[in-house]
């Protein structure tokens, strides 16, 4: 049996349209799928489940504002690997990447006092 092949093209995202009942999704292969917006954003999305909970993540925008279809596969591989080998909020997470400046500045306030 061969595996499931990839449903989406370029062509296909660049000529999806708004749907006037709401968002709606279209899925390629290995649960990366894209969702419309009514306000016509198109987003990578990954679909993946821990303990039995179906969770899904944001991986990037579509088009130019975003990235393609090529490198949403590479972001989905990554992601995927990311998840079998870590823990979900570890994985690239943007918060992770945040720093809060009220914690920024106890840290140099308390390094302030020590020194």
């Amino acid at each position: 049996m061969l595996g499931r092949q990839n449903r989406l093209t370029d062509r296909i995202l660049r000529h999806l349209h708004t749907a006037a009942a709401g968002p709606y999704e279209l899925a390629d292969a290995n649960n990366l799928y894209v969702r419309v917006e009514p306000s016509g954003s198109k987003g990578f999305w990954l679909r993946y489940q821990i303990d039995g909970r179906r969770r899904r993540r944001m991986l990037s925008h579509y088009g130019e504002s975003g990235i393609s279809l090529a490198e949403a596969g590479k972001k989905r591989d990554g992601a995927q690997q990311c998840l079998t080998k870590r823990r979900p909020g570890s994985c690239g997470s943007r918060r992770s990447d945040r720093v809060n400046p009220r914690s920024a500045q106890r840290v140099e306030h308390v390094l302030d006092f020590f020194a």
